[in-house]
């Protein structure tokens, strides 16, 4: 099963993609989900895949990664800050690699094993790296900067 979150503008041509298939039991299109329901969401899923072409800093990853979920992701943007190929997750570096895409979802399905190294791990980075105590420690670094520049 696949659920597909958001209401960016191919929605339309991936439903009509979805029907033209006859998919429409394997895959879900759940449309936009608020923040109070997105852990709900991480939480029911194994693997999380992003396939942009451009991305800052994903929210998502750090979500889906802070709830177990493994990592599939073009390489792009700051993605490659968060996700480390092979160790935390698996990076496609050409966005449109449709069959990338899909070896590393079906390896990560496929081994039950390799699927929670890597979905432990990013779980491990999130919460080490970028947790609420994370943010803290730094802004409590510049505070102290701030006040002994003076």
């Amino acid at each position: 099963k696949v659920a597909i979150a958001g209401k960016g503008p191919d929605l339309e041509k991936i439903s009509a993609l979805i029907l033209q298939n006859d998919l429409s039991e394997n895959i879900a299109l759940l449309g936009y989900i608020p923040d109070s329901d997105l852990e709900g969401f991480f939480n029911r899923g194994k693997v999380f895949i992003v396939t942009s072409e451009s991305e800052g800093f994903p929210r998502t990853i750090l979500q889906a990664g802070a709830c177990g979920a493994a990592i599939v992701s073009s390489n792009v943007g700051d993605i490659g800050a968060i996700v480390e190929n092979g160790f935390n997750g698996l990076l496609v570096d050409d966005y449109t690699d449709v069959h990338r895409f899909a070896e590393c979802v079906l390896s990560l399905l496929n081994d039950d094993v390799m699927r929670d190294r890597l979905a432990t791990n990013i779980r491990h980075t999130v919460l080490s790296q970028y947790g609420t105590s994370s943010g803290s420690e730094v802004w409590s670094r510049i505070i102290q900067f701030t006040s002994t520049s003076r």
